[in-house]
């Protein structure tokens, strides 16, 4: 995931109807047998869900079957399609108002010639069960109700206020025409791709947002915003891959959306992605839980055959998928953390999410959209479920040269739920022994390593062992091995940090040393005299590296996967307000020199670029020029700065190097004496020469 910047022969119908009948007995079989290890309830609906709305106080779900031309009434007590009603041709959108009282319906009829458009909007009194049909010249896209009672009515070229009461509707803002899908489509396609529009209203109403498919090219969107009676923001976006699945979730004050892979504040600034995101339109699916601070979310991931995938911004370079394509993964509920899509628990679906999702009101109950139709999934039950794993992350193995016996240590494998459930252990190293291999929860393993099989290993060996179980609803787990034996010329203390650790620097002024974590999306802070961590800081998506500011007074911390910079007091360990990088920045590298702070960004597009931060601002700025060189840098280009404040030296993979004179406000040396370069980087004082640069700060 890279970034958004700035779509002969007949059959008799009884046999048809059969077949399809055939179909439904033995999906709804297979789900039933799967249910042991999964997780999800499928509800078939004989067709293919578009939208759906849920209304707690009728105790049911209703359901746009989009190819049935029907809406489908489910029972939220027996998960029972109790019910249907007959509507107009393509059901792609659904709305409840405020008060409950009306549903309405948007019919994406953009049929081409000799088919004639079937534009129109249905709405129905839930009250009196009175329906009207309302014509539209443009396909309506989208619909969302307002806490004003009206709805917000997306459609091809404008949006539209429609008043329920009346029946009118008025004209908010009006586009050039939207380069939408026209039907009939090819045989494989779903709602999701063909309508590939969504809306949600936020839980006080007062809020809408919404994205729209742009044109036939599935990476074309606008996004927009709706205060009820006040504005309407839009911003264009270009991403490649296509932001999918092609849905929208909003947390309960409107703060944050997430738009398909993106997260985006409500200025439209993508503050955090799903990484290597697949980037089909029907396949996934997502709603946010403010309440628990939580995200359930299934985002399929990129194969080989799907592109190399990139992030959000103005422009972007190739990658994504084929839409309406069904990749062939597994299907897995990732629960994450709200601010920076941390990766909680990876939970194994009965079958795959397509599209739109809802939470119950006390967050008990998420409904989706799914292959059958609709899934419901008890979240709020997701702590009694069974989940088989190790109690420890790691098992540190420490010898050294005078002994080399065989080094023995133990770890649990326990069911969360406290009961007896099945495992087997997988992919042993060499050299490793493990008793038992299989057997029933909880159990006690012992590990036996041979410490001559890792004699011409120098430093620490990482192997992991894989635990599988039946009986567990997780896709995953395992435990690591840290295996490492000192020679008699080795010097140092090890001490063990759980996680994939990526960067650290040295507070020396306070004492204290700061490690990036990247599995958890934190910066670990530890004591530097006793070693012992004293605070976690939350960061943006996948850290990339650490720095200070030229004062001293701040850590600044890059990403791979947030378009901002993280940055922290280093007196008080507070979080300050974070530097906005421009559309389709992602800040790998951060250095400042004599009141300079400079950036080696990722940038969704084919050249990734340097930029400027301006602290007053908490903005950033691309640099027009390095100087008399172009602003043209190798993605895995890295900052660094002096001891004294003076230098910048920028290296990238490529070989090229460049030098940053604080003194003199510019890039006074670049050089190429490597094909690549690799391993660590520093900066020395001005009083070391390194002869190989041929300058004597950095290397």
């Amino acid at each position: 995931m890279k970034g958004i910047l700035g779509m002969k022969q007949e059959f008799k119908s009884s046999k048809w109807t059969g077949a399809l009948l055939a179909l439904a007995l033995f999906t709804g079989a297979m789900a039933q047998q799967a249910s042991a290890a999964t997780f999800g309830r499928p509800i078939v609906i004989g067709g293919q869900a578009a939208d759906l709305v849920l209304d707690e106080p009728r105790g049911v779900l209703y359901v746009a079957n989009f190819t049935a031309n029907r809406i489908e009434v489910m029972s939220l007590e027996t998960g029972v399609v109790q019910t249907s009603f007959n509507v107009a041709p393509q059901p792609g959108s659904l709305a409840l108002s405020p008060d409950r009282r009306w549903l309405l319906i948007a019919h994406y009829g953009n049929f081409a010639t000799p088919n004639q458009p079937r534009n129109a909007l249905t709405l129905i009194n839930l009250e009196s069960n009175q329906r009207q049909t309302f014509s539209l010249t443009a396909t309506p896209l989208s619909v969302a109700f307002g806490v004003d009672g009206n709805a917000l009515v997306a459609t091809s070229n404008a949006f539209l206020v429609f008043d329920p009461v009346t029946g009118s509707t008025r004209t908010l803002q009006t586009f050039t025409d939207l380069a939408i899908k026209t039907l009939p489509q090819p045989f494989l396609n779903y709602p999701q791709n063909i309508v590939a529009s969504s809306s949600i209203s936020t839980r006080d109403f007062t809020r809408i947002y919404g994205v729209l498919q742009a044109a036939t090219s599935d990476t074309d969107v606008l996004v927009y915003r709706y205060d009820v009676n006040q504005v309407l923001l839009t911003g264009g976006r270009v991403s490649q891959p296509a932001l999918a699945p092609r849905t929208i979730s909003a947390t309960a004050n409107g703060s944050n959306i997430l738009v398909g892979w993106a997260m985006l504040n409500e200025k439209f600034v993508n503050v955090s992605q799903f990484p290597n995101a697949s980037g089909v339109l029907n396949v996934g699916g997502h709603v946010i839980d403010s309440a628990r601070g939580l995200i359930y979310a299934q985002m399929n991931e990129q194969t080989a055959t799907t592109g190399t995938g990139t992030g959000t911004g103005t422009g972007a370079p190739a990658g994504g998928g084929t839409p309406g394509a069904s990749i062939d993964q597994p299907k897995i509920l990732q629960v994450l953390d709200v601010d920076n899509l941390t990766v909680r628990e990876r939970i194994k679906l009965t079958e795959g999410l397509q599209g739109k999702a809802i939470l119950s009101a006390d967050g008990s109950t998420m409904y989706a959209s799914s292959e059958s139709g609709i899934m419901i999934l008890p979240v709020g039950e997701l702590g009694r479920q069974r989940k088989v794993v190790s109690t420890s992350p790691d098992l540190v193995f420490r010898g050294n040269f005078c002994d080399r016996r065989v080094a023995v240590q133990q770890f649990v494998v326990a069911d969360s739920s406290g009961q007896n459930g099945d495992f087997i252990l997988t992919n042993i190293p060499t050299g490793v022994k493990v008793e038992p291999l299989s057997g029933l929860t909880p159990a006690v393993i012992t590990v036996s390593v041979d410490p001559l099989t890792f004699s011409n290993t120098r430093g620490t060996a990482v192997r992991s062992i894989s635990i599988e179980s039946n009986a567990s609803v997780l896709a995953s787990s395992s435990i690591r091995l840290l295996i490492n034996s000192k020679e008699p010329d080795q010097r140092g203390t090890t001490v063990n940090i759980p996680g994939t650790l990526v960067d650290i620097l040295a507070d020396p002024a306070r004492d204290r040393f700061f490690v990036i974590r990247q599995d958890t999306n934190s910066v670990l802070v530890f004591d530097g005299t006793t070693y012992q961590q004293i605070a976690t800081l939350r960061t943006g998506n996948t850290p990339t590296q650490l720095a200070f500011s030229f004062d001293r007074r701040n850590l600044l911390i890059g990403s791979d996967n947030s378009q901002v910079i993280y940055v922290y007091s280093l007196d008080t360990l507070q979080q300050q307000p974070s530097i906005q990088m421009p559309g389709g920045h992602y800040p790998r590298s951060i250095a400042s020199a004599a009141g300079t702070t400079l950036v080696a960004s990722r940038v969704a597009g084919p050249v990734h670029k340097m930029s400027r931060v301006d602290f007053s601002s908490r903005t950033a700025v691309e640099l027009p020029t390095l100087d008399v060189w172009e602003n043209n840098i190798d993605v895995d280009t890295v900052l660094i700065a002096s001891p004294n404040g003076a230098k910048i030296m920028a290296a990238s993979k490529t070989g090229n190097t460049l030098l940053f004179d604080g003194n003199s406000n510019s890039f006074v040396a670049s050089r190429r004496d490597s094909q690549t370069l690799g391993g660590s980087y520093a900066c020395s004082a001005p009083d070391v020469v390194d002869s190989a640069l041929g300058v004597n700060y950095c290397h």
